[in-house]
């Protein structure tokens, strides 16, 4: 280890005994003049790599930002039409009305909800809904559709919640 220093040391020297004065004074110049011109840069590339990397996140950070806010927007806005769906009073007269020999009755109280369901539809997300009933007696339409066509999954973790969702069973 302390050879190879001194070797170089010794190389330095007869390279440096080797130069005429007026080389000697170029090389100091420059040494005096390089170091603290390298050091400046360094210490400048750093700072602006730093800067970079932190508009980068700030950027990113806004727009992950923007997209959970829209997301909350989305849960929140389903969660208002959810209530208002478990609590109306065509909704619940069409899940818990016996429609086994009687589509006009059926028919008829489609009619009512639908105006529900078109009106929920409108809002800034236009995201549908879709009523999913218990009642055996239910005819499949866009929007009204029988428990057993949910994913068995999602199906048992609605039907099994004891948690305050909005999720009646008629």
């Amino acid at each position: 280890g302390m050879s190879f220093i001194r070797r170089i040391g010794r190389r330095f020297r007869s390279f440096v005994n080797g130069l005429q004065y007026r080389q000697k004074l170029l090389v100091a110049i420059a040494m005096v003049a390089l170091v603290p011109l390298l050091l400046l840069s360094a210490v400048y590339m750093s700072a602006y790599a730093r800067a970079k990397l932190q508009a980068i996140m700030e950027r990113n950070i806004s727009r992950h930002d923007a997209q959970v806010e829209q997301l909350d927007r989305m849960f929140y806005a389903g969660i208002k039409k959810l209530i208002y769906l478990s609590n109306n009073l065509q909704v619940i007269q069409l899940l818990g009305q016996d429609y086994s020999d009687d589509l006009l009755a059926y028919m008829n109280n489609l009619t009512n909800v639908q105006g529900v369901l078109e009106a929920l539809k409108s809002d800034e997300l236009q995201s549908g809904v879709a009523v999913y009933g218990v009642n055996p007696s239910l005819y499949r339409t866009e929007n009204i559709r029988k428990i057993g066509d949910l994913d068995p999954p999602v199906r048992e973790r609605v039907m099994g919640s004891k948690e305050a969702y909005p999720v009646r069973t008629f």
